[in-house]
């Protein structure tokens, strides 16, 4: 055999078993359940967020926080759970968010969870930092739809972040 039938017959054959490697790592992580959950927007925290609520169990919440930032990384549901039994709280701060992006997602929550009768807001400065009056949402609500929580079977859930100028 030429030598460059042997070198390309050498790459195609490595081409092949790399091929076969990647798709034997990959199908042994998805069938031990390991693989990370795929990314739904080009945030790692809202990623997170979103992964959270759809794979919550069944979460009957009667009283929402939302917010930005800090709503997510500074209210702890625990105190106010032990001070008052009877609440069930739902964090809904998403990091970055602009104060009408919460608005938005307050509207979405409450429609999503009928049972919410109280909402707080967590804002700090920084929220209305760059808002130019022009309100905009943060995601698109026919989007969010999972088979988790009502949509078709086998949905998806992706998300598409939009810029806020609340």
């Amino acid at each position: 055999m030429a030598p460059a039938a042997l070198y390309l017959l050498a790459v195609f054959a490595g081409a092949i078993t790399a091929l076969a490697t990647f798709c034997a790592v990959y199908g042994s992580l998805y069938f031990a359940g390991i693989l990370p959950p795929p990314p739904l927007s080009n945030s790692v925290c809202v990623d997170e967020k979103l992964v959270f609520l759809r794979n919550a169990p069944q979460i009957d919440p009667n009283f929402l926080v939302v917010g930005s930032s800090v709503a997510w990384r500074s209210f702890d549901s625990r105190v106010i759970v032990e001070q008052n039994p009877h609440v069930r709280p739902l964090n809904g701060g998403f990091c970055g968010m602009q104060i009408n992006q919460s608005a938005f997602l307050t509207t979405w929550m409450t429609d999503h969870w009928p049972s919410i009768d109280s909402v707080l807001l967590m804002a700090s400065p920084l929220d209305f930092n760059r808002c130019t009056g022009s309100g905009q949402v943060l995601i698109q609500p026919t989007q969010i739809v999972s088979s988790s929580n009502g949509g078709p079977p086998g949905a998806s859930t992706f998300v598409t972040l939009i810029p806020s100028r609340c």
